[in-house]
């Protein structure tokens, strides 16, 4: 009987440590969306074009894995329009861009100069107002 004790006591520690451990997990997630495919991302965005990054109302810092920073653009980013393939042919258009600071898919924006096929998409509170954004298939294209 004295030896069950013993071992009760000898294993306590590693007990409360164990849920100690258990108790002070946070559960994160990644930054998951899909783009989805080509023609169905096309088909319900307002708008797609190529155009090239003027300016945002928001820089984000950011860094990446490999040790490069810079600043990116977010808020209310403006473009000059080269090529329209949805939409109204602008030379000239104003998207809100999500930062994404504070989230697993942030931070977020795009690079002052770059040139993206953006994929532009209307909000559900002013239909008027265009988006692009991480869950979107806008990327860079190569000058």
């Amino acid at each position: 009987m004295v030896t069950g004790k013993v071992t009760q006591v000898k294993l306590l520690p590693f007990v409360l440590a164990a849920l100690c451990i258990a108790a002070s997990h946070t559960t994160t997630y990644a930054c998951s969306c899909g783009p989805g495919d080509p023609p169905a991302a096309f088909n319900s965005a307002r708008a797609v074009f190529i155009g090239r990054v003027l300016d945002g109302s928001q820089q984000v810092k950011f860094e990446d894995p490999d040790g490069d920073s810079g600043i990116l653009e977010a808020g209310q980013v403006r473009f000059a329009v080269e090529s329209t393939f949805k939409g109204e042919a602008l030379s000239e258009i104003t998207l809100a861009v999500d930062s994404n600071e504070g989230t697993s898919c942030g931070p977020y924006g795009l690079v002052r100069g770059d040139r993206y096929i953006v994929y532009a998409y209307a909000t559900e509170k002013d239909p008027a107002v265009l988006l692009t954004g991480a869950c979107t298939r806008t990327t860079r294209v190569d000058s």
